[in-house]
């Protein structure tokens, strides 16, 4: 029995195993189905990867059509290849996925037979990630952000994509010390290709030359690369011919007029910059507010002003909007109030007390931090009934009065007052918010008059108490809340920071303060 007829076997024993022979009878077919495969391993390892256009062209056509590959399987185990098994098994485990025996057999597959389905050997670290479809990688993932000992190179990718595995290769994530040619090796997967992910490190960048292979990729639909310093607006016209692209992420490009032109044929729902060329208009906003947009960072500060802001007035799909820095302000706010937006986020703006008093009472999701607000902001807050995360560190205008207002929202379940030099009269509001899962209160003038309000907050599990007076009585007494278990104590006191390592089920963040909001 080959490798292909141990699965079915095994496959067989175990559709047995579930109509009453046993759990045991279940191992023990995992095992002779191990036994069985190994002794064809070194012959099926001879047999030549076997290839037919025209079923390939099929699964091209329809890479979701499970069919599609099933054909392709019989015709592969009828030749001998092994990775005809391999679609028999993961086939299998879509119906029953948690199954040890099929498991089994698609390990045993995959290792035994490393050259043929496993990739290429590559001295790089990390190690590539995959994730199978049906014989094949549907994802890649090569290399991560941070210093690696053996990091990717171009040559490492190209290796990749032209195992036979790749075939059919659907997602590319790569970050590593690549050059922007590193994009040409993608060109033969332009017809499968529908993510792709990449960022050069050690000063890099992609120009407008290293996106020319992109224009063979008409059905990416997410675009995403990181140091696109040097892209210019001829480089853009290149998008022109993604006319399938829904979300796009061209990190450190001057986004301008022009190249706003060149996303008018896609039908964009997410669209992600951080820069902004000299003399970018509202005539550019207007072209991105006639993108069927569903999410819009533009993270470039003050140049994004009222005038900007006035051309998605009304836009019917925008719910996720993020302008950290933003120049805008009342005016500016008032066209938000047209949106049907459940998050915003611009920390760092200049929206102010009044532009807060406009934003639209369906948001769900608030950053304001280190806006400079006082508790008028407050009070329109407030009305938000259905707010769940809300963001106001670096607010000193903000007083125990504000606080009080805050605490009638009660969805509210994140809460980050930080730097708001509140005191703990300021915070026993909060004791009557039962719905506080997470809460920042980092460098306020608290001492340990407040642990015991917290540690009765039924729900709370993460809490930044940095620069908190404690003690290690304090903590005890904190110790007793029954939900807490992340505690932020940087620059507290070292006897409290240690008396808080010993206390069990709680992560201790003693380094710097804690990130709390998505």
């Amino acid at each position: 029995m080959g490798t292909a007829g141990a699965l079915v076997y095994c496959t067989r024993r175990l559709q047995a195993s579930r109509s009453g022979s046993g759990l045991a009878l279940a191992r023990g077919n995992a095992i002779q189905c191990k036994q069985e495969a190994r002794s064809d391993a070194r012959r099926d390892s001879l047999v030549a990867a076997a290839r037919n256009p025209e079923l390939e062209q099929q699964i091209i056509a329809a890479p979701d059509d499970v069919q599609a590959y099933l054909v392709y399987g019989d015709w592969l185990q009828a030749r001998g290849d092994p990775r005809g098994a391999l679609i028999a098994a993961q086939h299998a485990l879509l119906d029953d996925p948690e199954s040890p025996p099929l498991r089994e057999t698609e390990r045993l597959l995959i290792e035994e037979h490393a050259r043929e389905l496993g990739g290429p050997t590559l001295d790089v670290e990390p190690a590539p990630q995959m994730r199978w479809q049906l014989g094949f990688w549907r994802a890649l993932r090569c290399g991560s952000f941070g210093w690696s000992a053996k990091p990717w190179h171009d040559e490492h990718v190209q290796a990749l994509l032209e195992h036979d595995s790749a075939r059919f290769v659907r997602e590319l994530a790569a970050d590593g010390l690549f050059t922007g040619a590193v994009l040409a090796t993608v060109g033969d997967k332009h017809q499968t290709l529908r993510s792709l992910d990449v960022a050069l490190r050690a000063g890099e960048q992609f120009d407008d030359d290293s996106l020319a292979p992109l224009r063979a990729c008409t059905r990416l639909r997410r675009l995403a690369l990181f140091s696109c310093d040097a892209v210019t607006d001829r480089g853009m016209q290149v998008l022109r011919a993604l006319d399938e692209l829904e979300q796009i992420d061209l990190r450190n490009h001057p986004l301008s007029d022009a190249g706003v032109a060149c996303l008018s044929a896609a039908p964009l729902q997410e669209v992600f910059f951080n820069e902004l060329a000299r003399g970018f208009s509202s005539a550019g906003m207007a072209g991105l507010a006639r993108l069927p947009l569903r999410k819009l960072d533009l993270s470039c500060g003050p140049s994004i002003g009222d005038e900007h802001l006035r051309q998605l007035a009304g836009h019917a799909t925008i719910d996720d909007l993020a302008l950290p820095g933003a120049g805008f302000g009342e005016q500016g706010a008032r066209a938000l109030a047209t949106l049907a937006l459940a998050r915003l986020y611009v920390p760092s703006s200049a929206i102010g007390d009044a532009g807060v008093a406009q934003l639209p009472r369906c948001l769900r999701s608030v950053d304001l931090g280190h806006c400079r607000l006082s508790d008028a902001a407050c009070a329109a807050l407030a009305c938000m009934a259905d707010l769940e995360q809300l963001r106001l560190d670096g607010s000193a205008g903000v007083t125990g009065g504000g606080v009080r207002q805050l605490a009638a929202l009660g969805r509210l379940r994140t809460l980050c007052l930080g730097f708001c030099e509140l005191d703990d009269q300021d915070i026993e509001p909060l004791g009557d918010l039962e719905s506080i899962e997470t809460l920042g209160l980092a460098f306020n003038n608290l001492t340990e008059a407040s642990v015991d309000m917290l540690a009765r907050m039924p729900r709370l599990h993460t809490l930044d108490l940095a620069s908190c007076a404690l003690s290690e009585d304090a903590i005890d007494r904190l110790a007793r809340s029954a939900s807490l278990r992340y505690v932020g104590l940087y620059s507290c006191p070292s006897e409290a920071i240690a008396r808080a390592e010993g206390v069990d089920g709680w992560s201790v963040y003693r380094r710097d303060t804690l990130e709390l909001m998505d």
